[in-house]
C-alpha cells in the first residue's frame, strides 16, 4: 500500500509584516546603540587612564635617574630648546629608538621648528593621546603651517604659569623632597586636549610666551591666565584666570584650563604615582590647592 504525503507550502512575510519587523529593529538599534557607545567610551576612558598612569611612573624612572623631575618645559637657553616633558620621558615609556632620533636631530639644529631636520615634530605617540580624542591618533596641520603630534596631558605648574609653585613650568627641576604638601596631595599632570583648531597641545616641543613665563602646549595652572596679545587669542578670549570645567573642543577659550572628552570631569595624576578622576563639580579651590607643591595646603580628603 502506498502511502502519499502531503507537503504545507512554506508561507511568506506579507509587506506590512516585513515593515513591522524592520520597525521594531529600529527601535530595537536605536535603544541599544547609546549603551554601545556608552561602553565604548569607558573602555577608551580607561585606557586614557592607564596611559597617564605609565606617564606617572615614567616620572618617577626619570627622578630615580636624575634625581629631580623633568623639565616641564625648555625655554630657549637650553640644550634642547623648547622641548617638553612629554619628549624627555620618552626613554621611560619604552620609546627608545624615537628618544635617539630627537638627540640626533637636536645635535644637528638647536631649533625644533626645523622640521626638515626634526621630523619627529609630526609623530603622533600612542602613550601621550587619549584614545578619545581622534585628533591625537594622527598628525595634524593646524592652520596649514606646520605638520604635528598632539597629546591630550599637561604638566601641571602651579595656581599659574607665572607662579610656577608647582611641579613641572619652563625650566622647573623640581625634587620629589620639594614637595612638602606630600606627594599624594600633590597634582603632578592633567587631562587637557590641544585647541580647536590644534595649534596648541604639541607634545614635542612649543613655543614659549611672556618673558619665559607660559608654555601653554605642555605646562598649565589650575587658574592661567591667557598670555596672549590682542592680535591672537586674546581678541577672543577674556584674559581669565580659567578654571577646571566642562568644556568641549569647539570652543576656542579651553587651551587655558583642564578639561576632558570624559563625562563629568577629567583623569589627573597625583606625585605619588596615584591616579584620580576628579569631577566639574569639585570646588575649584580644591584643585587650586592641589596644584601647589609647597604651601602646606591639604586637599585630597575633599575629593
Amino acid at each position: 500500500m502506498s502511502r502519499t504525503t502531503h507537503t504545507k507550502s512554506a508561507r511568506g512575510f506579507s509587506l506590512v509584516e516585513l515593515l513591522v519587523a524592520i520597525g521594531i529593529i529600529s527601535v530595537l538599534a536605536s535603544l541599544l546603540l547609546p549603551a554601545i557607545q556608552q561602553v565604548r567610551e569607558q573602555t577608551r576612558s580607561l585606557d586614557c587612564r592607564n596611559r597617564l598612569k605609565q606617564l606617572d611612573l615614567a616620572h618617577h624612572l626619570f627622578h630615580d635617574s636624575f634625581r629631580s623631575l623633568p623639565i616641564g618645559h625648555e625655554s630657549g637657553r637650553g640644550s634642547h630648546r623648547y622641548q617638553t616633558w612629554l619628549a624627555k620621558l620618552l626613554p621611560y615609556v619604552e620609546q627608545n629608538s624615537l628618544h635617539f632620533a630627537i638627540e640626533e636631530s637636536y645635535s644637528l639644529s638647536p631649533y625644533p621648528f626645523n622640521t626638515a631636520i626634526h621630523q619627529q615634530f609630526s609623530k603622533p605617540v600612542s602613550h601621550f593621546a587619549c584614545p578619545s580624542d581622534e585628533r591625537s591618533l594622527t598628525s595634524q596641520f593646524p592652520r596649514s603651517e606646520i605638520l604635528v603630534g598632539l597629546t591630550n596631558y599637561v604638566g601641571v605648574s602651579g595656581v599659574t604659569s607665572i607662579r610656577k609653585d608647582g611641579c613641572l613650568f619652563i625650566d622647573s627641576k623640581i625634587r620629589f623632597a620639594d614637595v612638602t604638601d606630600g606627594l599624594s596631595n600633590t597634582l603632578l599632570i592633567a587631562e587637557r586636549p590641544a585647541s580647536s583648531d590644534a595649534w596648541i597641545g604639541w607634545w614635542y616641543a612649543g613655543v614659549v610666551v611672556v618673558n619665559d613665563n607660559f608654555a601653554l602646549d605642555s605646562v598649565l595652572g589650575a587658574e592661567d591666565l591667557n598670555p596672549f596679545d590682542l592680535e591672537t587669542l586674546k581678541a577672543n578670549c577674556p584674559e581669565g584666570p580659567y578654571r577646571f570645567q566642562y568644556s568641549n573642543v569647539g570652543e576656542k577659550c579651553n587651551s587655558f584650563h583642564y578639561w576632558s572628552f570624559h563625562s563629568g570631569g577629567a583623569n589627573f595624576g597625583f606625585a605619588d604615582g596615584s591616579i584620580r578622576f576628579i569631577p566639574y563639580s569639585t570646588d575649584k579651590l580644591v584643585v587650586r590647592q592641589l596644584a601647589t607643591r609647597n604651601l602646606g595646603e591639604v586637599a585630597v580628603a575633599e575629593l
